[in-house]
């Protein structure tokens, strides 16, 4: 029985890690194009824009899998990710309303599809629900009607901040502000890939487009540390063997040390 006199079986404690381990999985296959993306002749911006989404998956596992948790303040955050999931999907298929072109015949069946997505979005929404009302997760109510899940989930800087601080990085939510200026292609972030070149006319000079070298050898160390630190929760809660892991684990910090510097073309 968990401390609520709820009934604790396998499926809401698989459920909870399942929710922990997509956004990790996300992270390792965003580590993996970033290999790819580096290899000349490398692309300016890439590698940043998915280093950002892969701290961010990192993150947000590594707060999951938190080993100082018991087993239903983890079930309590599952459900909460779960919440958060469909809430996202129905606010996106919300944006997406057909509108006017409801009274198109020749858009019938694409806003037959949509209403089908939406019927399917609530209903897995008011199972979010009735499933933290079973497991009496902490929900908020209205006119005695259960409307959402009262469980605190960090906004994605303070958790990237929390993470990266864990592996010696302090200023982390300021590099996740600035990783999320340039994948919204802000003019301020943008601005670092370019560098003044010769004079074309009086006062006009030619930009020259830069990746920053030093600058993409720091963001890829954060990043590759942010989903060693998620991963390292992982084997300990599965009760994996860390023997093999803790080797590569230490070869590849050593590494990180020892490295050459990136080669920017």
């Amino acid at each position: 029985m968990g401390r609520a006199g709820v009934p604790w079986d396998r499926t809401p404690r698989d459920t909870a890690f399942t929710h922990a381990t997509l956004p990790l999985y996300a992270a390792a296959e965003n580590l993996g194009s970033i290999a790819d993306l580096v290899k000349p002749p490398m692309t300016m911006f890439g590698a940043f824009i998915l280093a950002r989404a892969s701290i961010e998956g990192s993150a947000r596992s590594w707060w999951m899998l938190d080993p100082a948790l018991d087993i239903e303040d983890r079930v309590h955050r599952g459900v909460r990710e779960r919440w958060a999931v469909v809430c996202e999907r129905i606010s996106l298929l919300e944006e997406m309303e057909p509108g006017e072109l409801r009274s198109d015949p020749a858009a019938a069946d694409m806003v037959a599809e949509y209403d089908r997505n939406l019927a399917k979005a609530a209903v897995r929404k008011q199972d979010v629900l009735d499933t933290a009302w079973n497991l009496r997760v902490p929900i908020h109510r209205k006119d005695g009607v259960v409307i959402g899940v009262d469980v605190q989930r960090p906004a994605s800087s303070k958790v990237v901040g929390d993470l990266l601080a864990a592996v010696g990085f302090r200023i982390g939510a300021g590099l996740y502000s600035w990783l999320s200026q340039l994948n919204h292609s802000s003019a301020s972030s943008l601005s670092e890939f370019f560098q003044t070149g010769r004079e074309v006319s009086p006062d006009v000079y030619e930009w020259r487009p830069e990746v920053p070298a030093s600058l993409l050898q720091n963001v890829l160390h954060v990043t590759l540390l942010a989903f060693l630190e998620a991963f390292d929760r992982l084997v300990f809660l599965y009760g994996w063997d860390d023997g093999p892991w803790s080797s590569w684990r230490t070869h590849v910090k050593k590494k990180i040390v020892t490295g050459p510097r990136v080669q920017v073309q």
